[in-house]
């Protein structure tokens, strides 16, 4: 994701919901910064480089990135 972009509040559908047990996404943060904020289900985030998290994409959710480096993550999707 560039620098000085947002991702507008959207869900990516139900298929990603926890509850459904069907796809999982998960975000491994290889180039991130402290300006970049991930909000989901109205709670805000900081996605630390080389952790690993599940994210239910199912809800509304947007990236917003105020640094002055692209952000870089590799995402998986699992099926269960």
């Amino acid at each position: 994701m560039p620098s000085k972009k947002i991702i507008p509040p959207h869900s990516d559908g139900d298929v990603f919901d926890f509850c459904s047990e069907n796809i999982y996404r998960l975000h491994i943060p290889i180039v991130t910064g402290e300006e970049v904020v991930f909000e989901i289900a109205g709670s805000s985030y900081q996605l630390e480089a080389g952790s690993l998290y599940f994210t239910n994409v199912s809800k509304e959710h947007t990236v917003i990135n105020n640094g002055p480096t692209d952000r870089i993550h590799l995402i998986i999707e699992a099926k269960n």
